[in-house]
C-alpha cells in the first residue's frame, strides 16, 4: 500500500494504486509520498510531517480548517457517506465513524451550482412580480404603450366592493329590508348604477355562485322596480321605460358573472333633479319637524292635498309614461309643463318622499280601487301609501282625500255651506287617512260626512269604497306587482286613525 497526501489539505491516505487521485476530503489532488505503509509506520512523527509538508500547496480558498487538523496527531477519517462519486476516487481501507465536527465536506459539483442559481433566479423573479402587482393594485393604475398616457381605472375587485350594503345606507328602504341576500346584492348594484349615472360607460359587475344566481335570475326587472319604488327621487327613471338597465351574464366553474349598465338619460335630467329637490325643500320649510311622527305626517298630508291638483287629462287619455305619475309631477310639473299636476301614483310617490325627508318610513301600494257604480272609471288601478308611525303601519290615500270640491260642485252656495262646516269638511278630506288594511278593503260611507243644507236634500260626498292590493291576474304586470305586494306589510295601526 502506497501513502498519498493531499496537496491542499495535507490529508493522508493509503492506496494500492500508484497513480494520483482525488482527495475524498476536499477534492484536491492526492500525490504519492514515495513510501509504502510499512516504511511510513516506521517513520517518526516529524519525518511523516516533513513528507506531507513537501507536497502541500495551499489553495486560494481553504475548504477545511487546517489549523484544527494540525492540532491532532491522528489522520482525519473519511465517512463512506461523504465519499465522492468520481470514478478516480478510491475509498480508504481504514475507516471509522465520523462526528459532526470532523465530517469531511463533500465537494460541490458544477451542476448543483447551476441548479441552485436557477432556483434563486426564479424565486427572485416571483418576489419581484408580486411586489409589482401589489404596487399596481395599491395605486389603481395600469400600464400602456410608451406613447400612451397612463390612465386610472378601477379593477374588477374594486367595482365588486360597491355590491355590499355597507357602501350605502339602505336600511330604511322597505323593499330592500325585506329582500333575500342575493336580491340585495343586485339591488345595491342597481342603486350604485344610478349614483354613477353621469359617468359614461360606468359598469357594475357582480359575481355569485350559480346556486345563488338561480334564486334571482328571473327577478331582475322586479328587483329594479322595487329599487325605484324605494326611491321616488328617481322619478326620471320611473317615467322612462327605455332606461331599464342592460344586463349581461355568463357562467363558468359554477360561478355566474353579471354585468349591469344604465343607458344615458335626458339631456336636462340633472336640471330636473335640481328643480325637484328645491321644490321638496320648499315644501318642507313650514313643516314642524319637532312634533311626533303622527303630527308630522298629518301636516304633510294636509299641505299636499292643497298643493297638488289632479291631472284628469292623463287619466282620461290613459297616458302611462308621463311625469304626472311621479313625485316630480306632484311637486314641480307634469310632462306638458303644467305645475303641480299628478294622478294617484304621483300623489303617493310625493307623499312617500316628503315623509322620508322627515325620517318616516313609507311605501306605495298598487291595487284596485272601487267606488261602486257603473262608470268604467269607478273601478281602476290605483296607488296609495302605507306609512309606519311609532312602529305600526297605516294606509293612507292622499289622492282620494283631495276632493277639489270647487271642480266637482258647481253650486257656489252649496260649496260655501260645505266649507262652513269645518268639522265635516275635515272628516271628508281625511276619510282614507290612517286606516288599517282590512278597513281599506271595505270602507263604508260615514254619516259623519253627511251634509244637511237648507233647501236641499241631505247628501254625503263620501261613497262606499274598497282598496284591494294587487292586480288582475290577466294584467301584463301581474307578476311584477304580485312580487312587490309580497314585500309589503299589512297595516294594523289604529292609534292615529280618525
Amino acid at each position: 500500500m502506497i501513502v498519498f497526501a493531499c496537496k491542499n489539505c495535507k490529508y493522508t491516505d493509503l492506496s494500492d494504486d500508484t497513480s494520483d487521485y482525488i482527495c475524498p476530503r476536499c477534492g484536491g489532488s492526492m500525490t504519492s509520498l514515495g513510501v509504502d505503509s510499512a516504511a511510513w509506520n516506521g517513520m517518526s512523527q516529524e519525518q511523516m510531517q516533513a513528507r506531507v509538508d513537501g507536497v502541500y500547496e495551499p489553495s486560494l480558498t481553504e475548504t477545511v480548517d487546517t489549523d484544527a487538523a494540525a492540532e491532532t496527531d491522528e489522520i482525519p477519517p473519511v465517512s463512506p457517506d461523504f465519499a465522492p462519486d468520481h470514478a478516480s476516487v478510491r475509498k480508504p481501507d481504514r475507516m471509522k465513524e465520523s462526528t459532526s465536527s470532523d465530517k469531511p465536506h463533500r465537494p460541490v459539483r458544477p451542476g448543483f451550482i447551476i441548479a441552485a442559481a436557477a432556483a434563486l433566479f426564479v424565486l427572485a423573479s416571483f418576489v419581484m412580480w408580486n411586489n409589482i402587482r401589489g404596487l399596481i393594485k395599491s395605486t389603481d393604475i395600469y400600464f400602456t404603450e410608451p406613447d400612451e398616457q397612463v390612465r386610472e381605472i378601477p379593477e374588477p375587485e374594486d367595482v365588486s366592493k360597491k355590491s355590499e350594503a355597507s357602501d350605502y345606507d339602505l336600511t330604511d328602504c322597505l323593499y330592500y329590508s325585506t329582500m333575500i341576500d342575493e336580491e340585495r346584492v343586485i339591488y345595491t348594484a342597481l342603486y350604485d348604477l344610478v349614483m354613477h349615472k353621469d359617468e359614461p360607460g360606468y359598469v357594475r359587475e357582480v359575481t355569485m355562485e350559480e346556486y345563488e344566481f338561480a334564486k334571482i335570475k328571473d327577478n331582475f326587472k322586479f328587483i329594479y322596480m322595487a329599487m325605484l319604488e324605494d326611491h321616488p327621487e328617481f322619478f326620471y327613471l320611473q317615467s322612462d321605460s327605455v332606461r331599464y338597465p342592460e344586463v349581461e351574464e355568463y357562467s363558468n366553474n359554477f360561478t355566474t358573472h353579471i354585468k349591469l349598465l344604465l343607458t344615458p338619460g335626458r339631456e336636462n335630467e340633472n336640471e330636473m333633479i335640481a328643480k325637484f329637490e328645491r321644490a321638496a325643500n320648499d315644501f318642507m320649510k313650514d313643516i314642524d319637524l319637532n312634533g311626533t311622527e303622527a303630527e308630522i305626517e298629518l301636516q304633510i298630508h294636509d299641505k299636499l292635498i292643497d298643493y297638488v291638483s289632479y291631472d284628469r287629462d292623463i287619466l282620461n287619455k290613459m297616458i302611462v309614461e308621463d311625469l304626472a305619475h311621479t313625485a316630480y309631477g306632484a311637486l314641480v310639473e307634469d310632462s306638458r309643463g303644467l305645475r303641480r299636476k299628478a294622478v294617484c301614483d304621483g300623489y303617493a310617490h310625493a307623499f312617500q318622499y316628503l315623509l322620508s325627508k322627515a325620517g318616516i318610513q313609507s311605501a306605495v301600494i298598487v291595487g284596485k280601487a272601487d267606488f261602486g257604480g257603473t262608470d268604467p272609471l269607478d273601478e281602476v288601478y290605483h296607488a296609495w301609501n302605507i306609512v309606519k308611525l311609532d312602529g305600526q303601519w297605516y294606509e293612507t290615500d292622499c289622492c282620494w282625500d283631495d276632493f277639489e270640491l270647487q271642480k266637482s260642485i258647481r253650486d257656489v252656495y252649496v260649496l260655501k255651506e260645505i266649507e262652513k262646516n269645518k268639522e265635516k269638511y275635515y272628516l271628508t278630506t281625511h276619510h282614507w287617512y290612517n286606516r288599517t288594511t282590512s278597513q281599506m278593503k271595505n270602507l263604508a260611507a260615514s254619516e259623519r260626512t253627511r251634509f244637511f243644507i237648507a233647501g236641499y236634500e241631505s247628501f254625503n260626498i263620501i261613497e262606499d269604497s274598497s282598496h284591494i292590493r294587487g292586480m288582475n291576474p290577466q294584467s301584463e304586470d301581474f307578476e311584477l306587482y304580485e312580487y312587490l305586494d309580497a314585500h309589503l306589510p299589512e297595516a294594523f295601526g289604529t292609534e292615529y286613525g280618525l
